[in-house]
C-alpha cells in the first residue's frame, strides 16, 4: 500500500494574514492567473491552500536531447507546487508539496522543525546511536 509523506513547517509566531508567510516572490505570484489560492473550511481553525503553477514549457532535459535526436516529440508540462497553511491550537503550520517550500518565507518558520519532531518521537530505549 503506498504511503504519502508530508513536510511540515511551524511558524515562529501567529499572523492573521496567511500570505505574510509566503516569500516575496510567492506573494508577487498570487496575482498570476496560473496561481490558485483557496480558503478551506473545516480544516483546523482556519486554512488556505496556494497552488503555484508555472508556464507550460518542455522539460529542460527534453529540450537538451531533442536538439540532438531526430524524431523526438516534445511536450509541455507545468511545474506545480503547493503550500497549505493552517492554524491549529494557536499555531500556524505549513505543509508543502513538491517544491512548495521554496514559496515560504523561511525567516518566519522554525528551523529544523521536522528533525525535532522525528527525534522527539523516537523511543530512546530502542536507540543505539544518534549522529547529526
Amino acid at each position: 500500500m503506498p504511503r504519502n509523506t508530508f513536510t511540515f513547517h511551524i511558524a515562529k509566531q501567529s499572523d492573521l494574514n496567511f500570505p505574510n508567510y509566503l516569500s516575496e516572490n510567492a506573494r508577487a505570484n498570487l496575482a498570476d492567473p496560473n496561481t490558485q489560492s483557496l480558503g478551506i473550511a473545516d480544516f483546523g481553525d482556519r486554512a488556505a491552500i496556494y497552488i503555484f503553477r508555472g508556464n507550460p514549457s518542455a522539460p529542460k532535459w527534453l529540450r537538451s536531447i531533442a536538439a540532438d535526436i531526430n524524431g523526438i516529440q516534445t511536450f509541455a508540462t507545468f511545474s506545480g507546487a503547493g503550500v497549505l497553511l493552517f492554524e491549529a491550537h494557536d499555531h500556524i503550520l505549513a505543509v508543502t508539496f513538491a517544491h512548495g517550500w521554496m514559496y515560504l518565507d523561511q525567516d518566519k518558520f522554525e528551523a529544523d522543525f521536522g528533525i525535532r519532531v522525528a527525534v522527539n518521537a523516537l523511543d530512546v530505549g530502542k536507540l543505539k546511536r544518534l549522529e547529526k
